[in-house]
């Protein structure tokens, strides 16, 4: 291909026939012969005071960074070329090595991320180009979400041109959800270590630590992580900044995404390293980096010890950690740290979405209720959206739906509103109707995991597998490999390949904790191949928080008691569930019916009464049992 497009830039093969023959005899050249004839051609350019500029587009490297033998060739053949040019764009720092006698002409520039201020100007070029209305302060916002990466910058302003500045606006998660579609992939093929990749995970939860405390952290020593770092630098994921190390920040979500967040504990070594190896004199402040960190680790671990530093925190530091505490589920954290953004700044409606979603979260109904009417009061679109989340983790799907239909109508097109609609509609068994949805959404949308694995549910229950294939291979590049491993289990299940689902689901169950739905399909397969007091056990250690994993556990219990036939305890379990009515617990009814009409050991009228009910019922649109319900912030 490149010596074709160098053929097109210097020689004037205007047909078919004379293209073909260039490019037969060239096939039959030696690699070293192919590589003096592209020189050659890049010679040609050269002499008109231009030089060659080749964009690398992972074809150029292995996974290592080393050249590929053809283009080593052709590298070696430019050094008898002085007066040759050519400039090399790489996603990383290609590795020499392979090139004998490399030549001292050949220089490297790094180009780290934008900075903010330069993010904030190619933005508002970029936006005066495509006739995108944006002030100042929404440009300013918008840019933090952009971690310096130019593809997100043109994604934002290709997105505010078609649905509008203000949706945008509404939801930015569609840029992060981005960046994780585009280097997830490239992470699993740069050939990590288990010692880079946790380095890459310290330096993803923090904004930059030094090399002492990442080595401490990691129990190695300076030397060996100071090589890890190096390797880390020259595929340019981490960089290095002042005399501390940070994570490229277009990757730090993907690397969260694929291999999980810090965990509490974690955090807190990180802020005892950095406590005592930077806050030892107590009139001293080290440098910003270091504050941003210690305070960000201590937020994460030690909310005692972070009254040492309230002097020094901002809003937005506080605003940060709500967050990250509400998509690691730590409900009392996010409030704990949503309640302080407010303090510290009223007008953050941000804070108030996340209060209101983890008092949601932890069925306290009238708190989250009082949060509403504010945000009702206070005018925040986001308004709809919220009462259709309250009303979905209640278990009132049907209220959900007109809720999050009335967002729609209000202009509310952020990934939420569709992805969280779709799945009200799909456990309501109205599997077309979500399959609409999603195909009415803006394209934009299957960035997201969450979304993704819907698409994938909605073909498991079609029965298209090849959709759900397809589906399944987008999952794999942009979610947490357990997570995957989990959405793949349920496609084996369906299709009564239960050992190979085992398989997955155990892979699944590794994270720690494991996710409640992971541990339910568990509990499912087991079912299936009726290992019957593994499942009980798997069924009795579920931790069901909130209403509909409270009827996932239910229902588990029921279907183990009808695979043994005990279609009484299965009712008496049956009426345990909150929501009867949704088609999924319909069907386990019929099962309870299907057996309780057959029992020979009761009465006529009693048979006669499970006969009329079943025909009643009909035929329930089979669902699975586990479903996903989780959101982030």
């Amino acid at each position: 291909m490149l010596f074709w497009q160098l053929l097109d830039e210097t020689m004037e093969l205007k047909l078919r026939s004379e293209v073909a023959k260039e490019l037969a005899l060239f096939k039959e050249l030696t690699k070293a012969e192919q590589g003096h004839e592209v020189a050659r051609l890049m010679a040609i350019i050269a002499k008109n005071n231009t030089a060659a500029v080749i964009i690398d587009q992972d074809a150029l490297l292995d996974d290592y960074g080393r050249y590929s033998d053809d283009f080593a060739c052709i590298l070696e053949a430019l050094k008898e070329n002085e007066d040759t040019y050519v400039v090399i764009i790489h996603n990383r720092r290609p590795d020499l090595s392979v090139i004998v006698n490399r030549s001292p002409g050949i220089a490297f520039h790094r180009l780290n991320p934008l900075s903010l201020e330069d993010t904030e100007l190619l933005l508002q070029q970029t936006f005066r180009m495509d006739d995108v209305e944006a002030m100042n302060p929404q440009i300013k916002s918008l840019a933090l979400h952009m971690d310096g990466y130019p593809p997100t910058i043109e994604l934002a302003s290709a997105y505010a041109k078609f649905y509008g500045i203000e949706t945008l606006m509404a939801d930015k998660s569609i840029l992060a959800d981005f960046e994780v579609r585009t280097f997830a992939p490239l992470l699993s093929r740069v050939g990590l270590d288990e010692q880079e990749w946790e380095i890459l995970r310290m330096l993803a939860g923090e904004p930059s630590l030094p090399l002492e405390v990442l080595a401490e952290i990691l129990s190695v020593s300076p030397e060996e992580c100071a090589r890890a770092l190096r390797h880390l630098i020259d595929i340019n994921l981490v960089l290095p900044v002042e005399y501390n190390f940070a994570i490229s920040p277009p990757v730090r979500r993907a690397v969260s995404t694929t291999r999980g967040p810090l965990s509490k504990s974690e955090y807190a070594v990180i802020a005892g390293k950095l406590l005592a190896a930077f806050w030892t004199d107590p009139d001293a402040i080290p440098p910003l980096g270091i504050v941003d960190a210690t305070i960000h680790a201590l937020a994460r671990s030690n909310v005692k010890k972070l009254e040492d530093f309230r002097n020094l925190i901002l809003p937005s530091q506080l605003y940060k950690v709500a967050q990250e505490e509400y998509n690691a589920q730590n409900w009392d954290a996010a409030i704990e740290f949503a309640k302080r953004t407010l303090t510290a700044d009223h007008s953050r409606d941000g804070a108030r979405i996340i209060l209101f979603k983890a008092w949601v979260r932890k069925e306290r109904w009238s708190e989250a209720e009082m949060v509403l009417k504010e945000l009702e009061k206070r005018g925040v679109r986001a308004q709809f959206y919220c009462r259709g989340f309250l009303e979905w983790k209640r278990g009132n799907l049907g209220a959900a739906v007109s809720a999050f239909r009335s967002a729609l109508d209000a202009g509310d097109r952020s990934v939420s509103v569709f992805r969280d609609l779709a799945f009200c509609l799909f456990r309501l068994a109205k599997v077309s109707d979500a399959k609409n949805i999603l195909s009415k959404a803006p394209e934009w949308i299957f960035h997201n995991s969450y979304v993704v694995d819907l698409a994938v549910q909605i073909a498991i229950a079609e029965r298209d597998w090849a959709s759900a294939e397809g589906y399944l291979s987008s999952l794999e590049h942009i979610a947490a490999k357990e997570d995957f491993y989990y959405r793949r289990a349920t496609l084996r299940d369906a299709r009564n390949e239960w050992m190979e689902a085992l398989e997955d689901v155990e892979i699944a169950c590794s994270r720690q904790p494991p996710r409640f739905e992971a541990m339910a399909q568990r509990a499912n397969v087991l079912i299936e191949l009726g290992r019957f007091p593994e499942a009980n056990s798997a069924v009795e250690n579920l931790i069901a928080l909130g209403v509909m994993k409270r009827d996932v556990k239910t229902g588990l219990k029921c279907k183990l008691l009808l695979r043994q036939l005990k279609w009484q305890e299965a009712e008496v379990v049956w009426q345990g569930l909150h929501q009867k009515e949704l088609p999924v617990h319909k069907g386990l009814r019929r099962d309870i019916l299907l057996q309780k009409a057959t029992d020979m050991t009761i009465g006529l009228v009693d048979r006669n009464e499970a006969v009329a009910e079943l025909e009643r019922i009909g035929e329930p649109v089979q669902l699975p049992l586990v479903s996903t319900e989780e959101d982030r912030e």
